[in-house]
């Protein structure tokens, strides 16, 4: 567990824009560092309980799963005891993006302003495809390996 995704791969490079956007004065620089603060610890959390489960989901999907794979059983329990706080961690770096959008618009800077949008979408795609289908591969490994 614990190789690059294309998940932990987007955090990247949304980190690496919202260090970008941190460094602008004023409001856009502002905003963009306490997206960024929120962003990197909700991020830090997903890569550490919701990417080793997807690392899993190929090998899952096409092969029936082996004792190996219980490993990450412990993660998936973390995982779907924190799922209702990581999205509440969304609504607040939602609540932080507002912030940021107004600022680029005010600035007539539209590129921060695609960034909050990206972010949005990110967050999007994590509540209604990544944690639900990190949710059904720890069910699913539980009850083919008989360890509930």
């Amino acid at each position: 567990m614990g190789a690059d995704t294309a998940f932990t791969s987007e955090h990247g490079e949304i980190h690496d824009r919202l260090v970008h956007a941190a460094r602008e004065p004023g409001p856009i620089g502002e905003a963009a560092r306490r997206v960024e603060r929120f962003f990197d610890q909700h991020a830090a959390k997903e890569e550490r309980l919701v990417a080793p489960l997807l690392e899993l989901l190929p090998r899952v999907a096409r092969h029936k799963p082996d004792s190996s794979m219980a490993r990450a059983l412990p993660l998936f329990d973390e995982f779907s005891g924190a799922v209702d706080d990581m999205i509440s961690e969304h609504h607040v770096i939602s609540a932080a993006l507002e912030a940021l959008v107004a600022a680029a618009h005010a600035a007539d800077r539209p590129e921060f302003a695609a960034l909050a949008a990206r972010l949005v979408s990110h967050m999007r795609l994590e509540e209604t495809v990544i944690y639900p289908a990190a949710l059904l591969l720890g069910k699913h490994l539980r009850l083919r390996l008989g360890t509930d």
